[in-house]
């Protein structure tokens, strides 16, 4: 008996798919309701960069990983 490796990716992507719609309402109230300075929009920019830098490093990470192997639990 053992584990798949796949499983443990789909906590990943339910947690950046909750973090992905978060990140659209905040974007969407910060742009909406807050100041229009540039200040802001540097902040929005940054936070976006950060994300997708996030984004790129996980995927690049997470590529390497056979994720059909199996985990043997031993008895």
């Amino acid at each position: 008996m053992g584990i798949s490796l796949s499983l443990f990716i789909i906590p990943y992507l339910i947690f950046f798919g909750i973090f992905i719609l978060f990140s659209f309402f905040n974007l969407f109230h910060i742009l909406r309701f807050g100041i229009k300075s540039k200040l802001g929009i540097a902040s929005v920019a940054i936070y976006l960069v950060g994300t997708f830098f996030i984004l790129i490093v996980t995927t690049v990470a997470l590529s390497d990983i056979d994720w059909t192997k199996v985990i043997e639990i031993i008895y």
